[in-house]
């Protein structure tokens, strides 16, 4: 009987015992990802295509054209991007701020207004190909294109010097502000102005004259002066006029001569 019993013991398959997870009475709270309360800015990402298959009448141009050249171009973008825009605007005028074997580098024009901080406007800065007549170009300077030699499609004219260097400040004072991803023209230097206003030894001033490379200022305060810079909300004090030695990173407005 005894071995009989060992053997029902043996082979007998009992019902396996399910461990049920214990249920916490205080779980665990799942912690919550705290938002970048100021994400980085994306950069604009534009389409480049391979310089080939370009005519000799566009590698011509292409030796020819230089920085400060307004360039009409085909947009270089990816067909994809070019179908919500008409065959017209396809082509527009690109400043060239600088060059190398393959490619052409230039800031978009446009005859539309859009955003006074990132633009500039450019007089006679677009011919229309049916009437001939010229009209004023707005620069983008928030976004630097990279043409390939086949996009080239004629030479607009060359800007002035007079017009270069405002474009130079204009991009130098993006550049310290919120806008990085932007270039510099390489043969062009900077240039201070009366009427900028620029930190030097952790005070503002505002630039008052500048002679024989030697810059001047008057100290601008919050509170009180003599002019009353109205929608900075800064005073400039003209008892005191000081030499100072600003360096282009220094430069935070550009005010028209007073």
């Amino acid at each position: 009987m005894r071995i009989i019993e060992f053997f029902k013991r043996l082979f007998h398959r009992e019902k396996p015992i399910e461990i049920k997870p214990k249920k916490y009475l205080n779980p665990p709270k799942k912690m919550k990802q705290k938002k970048d309360l100021n994400p980085p800015k994306k950069m604009k990402q534009t389409y480049v295509a391979k310089s080939t298959n370009y005519l000799d009448e566009q590698y011509e141009l292409f030796q020819t054209i230089q920085p400060g050249y307004l360039v009409f171009c085909r947009m270089p973008v990816c067909e994809d991007n070019l179908v919500d825009i008409n065959h017209p605007h396809r082509i527009r005028p690109y400043l060239i701020i600088k060059k190398d074997k393959d490619y052409l580098y230039g800031y978009a024009g446009s005859t539309k207004k859009k955003n006074p901080k990132i633009q500039y406007t450019l007089k006679d800065g677009h011919k229309d190909k049916e009437t001939g007549a010229f009209s004023d170009s707005y620069l983008y300077l928030n976004n630097v294109y990279r043409i390939p030699i086949q996009n080239i499609k004629g030479i607009l004219k060359q800007v002035s010097s007079k017009d270069l260097i405002q474009i130079q400040r204009k991009i130098q004072l993006l550049k310290n502000s919120d806008v990085h991803h932007i270039v510099l023209f390489e043969n062009i230097d900077f240039e201070f102005e009366v009427g900028d206003i620029v930190t030097y030894n952790t005070s503002l001033y505002f630039v008052s004259k500048v002679e024989d490379n030697k810059i001047f200022g008057y100290v601008c305060s919050n509170t009180n002066g003599d002019i009353e810079l109205k929608g900075l909300n800064l005073f400039i004090n003209t008892d005191i006029e000081r030499k100072i030695e600003p360096n282009p990173h220094s430069l935070k407005y550009i005010l028209t001569r007073m």
